[in-house]
């Protein structure tokens, strides 16, 4: 990022308009079947496996659909970052094998928020990002408050389009709303 202007004249300063990350309620219903398969582990060692091994037993299977389940937590809350700023959209992704992609605003054609039952509930979405160069959508998933992210989004790539020059065709698509995923 330049603190200073460009040559091509432009003398705003690159700023941050808005940071997220992947929302811990997005892992809720894994969550919940971590705990109805513990609770089905405890149920079924109780009454299959010799009592001396019950124990054991629980503390194993239990054990490992625990830190499975962490691991996704962690790899997901800790691995995944998003941050807009007035003329880039900045994506990271991963720890051991790290994934960056760094959109120009203006390549953006149109943004669809998308929510499902639970993400309703939880208000917890995606945001599917079209660009033109890009062959597929790009997703950020895990997002808490997608419509006024969207909506942020939407105010940032339009404050980026250059004075005199007209919007982008797709501008009245930019924040589809789409429930239905």
């Amino acid at each position: 990022m330049h603190d200073r202007a460009t040559a091509g004249g432009d003398s705003a300063q690159e700023t941050d308009a808005w940071w997220g990350a992947y929302s811990t309620r997005t892992m809720l219903p894994s969550t919940l079947v971590c705990l109805v398969l513990t609770a089905a582990i405890v149920g079924g060692t109780w009454t299959i496996v010799e009592k001396r091994y019950v124990q054991w037993t629980v503390w194993a299977l239990a054990g490992a659909v625990w830190i499975v389940q962490t691991s996704r937590w962690w790899r997901r809350v800790f691995g995944i970052n998003y941050r807009l700023t007035t003329r880039r959209l900045l994506i990271d992704k991963g720890h051991w094998r790290p994934w960056r992609c760094d959109i120009d605003l203006k390549a953006i054609t149109h943004i669809e928020v998308r929510l499902n039952r639970f993400g309703r509930w939880t208000n917890v979405g995606r945001i599917v990002v079209h660009t033109k160069s890009e062959s597929a959508p790009l997703v950020l998933e895990g997002i808490r408050n997608p419509a006024v992210v969207a909506a942020r989004m939407l105010e940032v790539i339009r404050e980026a389009q250059p004075t005199g020059e007209p919007e982008a065709p797709a501008t009245e698509a930019l924040a589809r709303h789409d429930s239905a995923v």
